[in-house]
């Protein structure tokens, strides 16, 4: 396989920036980033992906331009920005992160702040992906879905990396010490990002947060 220059295949924040008019990509490149799989799972697996399709959708799209120069007015501008719009709607409906009362090592407040960062974050993520998604895009809109997919994967990339420390650190959130609701989140941003750790008190608590109920925890 070619060399894979990091900047575009490896590291999505970059190819979601690239000019693709100004800086056509090699064919080499694009070819390796067709040869990206979709079945990883893993952090760096789904930055890769993210990475790709952006990449893909760049060179496409600069390419369908009578003078690829106009790639950033023609398109990254305005699809970038139907993006931020999306993003920035759902992030107003959803409200600031909540404080959290600060216990006597400062652990348990920041492990409540951590997983509502992640799961805002992946909210934010899935939502504005839904909100531009759609059959027969092109142009800007299709840069805008392009790039919400390649945002999505990358939060989740993001989330598997700080859930997977903080259980190696500090252990999963159970419903004892940190609250229903935040077992609640990392029970979904588990799901959402195919994640599969475990604790025995987690496990417990997200059992029964999964089903109604009306008991408290000692």
């Amino acid at each position: 396989m070619a060399f894979l220059p990091p900047t575009l295949l490896f590291d999505p924040v970059v190819a979601a920036t690239h000019d693709y008019g100004l800086d056509p990509v090699e064919a080499e490149t694009l070819t390796a980033a067709r040869r990206v799989g979709a079945d990883g799972s893993s952090a760096a697996a789904l930055r890769r992906q993210a990475s790709a399709l952006l990449v893909i959708a760049g060179a496409e799209l600069a390419a369908s331009l009578d003078n690829s120069d106009d790639f950033y007015s023609q398109i990254f501008a305005p699809g970038s920005n139907r993006l931020a719009a999306a993003m920035k709607l759902l992030e107003e409906e959803l409200g600031d992160i909540q404080s959290f009362d600060t216990d006597s090592e400062g652990t348990i407040a920041s492990s409540q702040y951590l997983v509502a960062d992640c799961w805002q974050k992946l909210t934010v993520a899935l939502g504005a992906n839904a909100a531009l998604s759609g059959d027969g895009l092109t142009g800007a809109a299709l840069w805008a879905e392009r790039s919400s997919a390649a945002h999505l994967l990358a939060q989740r990339a993001w989330c598997i990396e700080a859930m997977t420390e903080l259980a190696e650190t500090r252990g999963l959130p159970d419903a004892r010490r940190h609250g229903a609701a935040t077992v609640t989140q990392v029970r979904e941003i588990l799901d959402i990002c195919g994640l599969k750790i475990s604790s025995a008190r987690f496990d417990r608590s997200a059992a029964r947060s999964a089903r109604p109920t009306d008991r408290t925890y000692d």
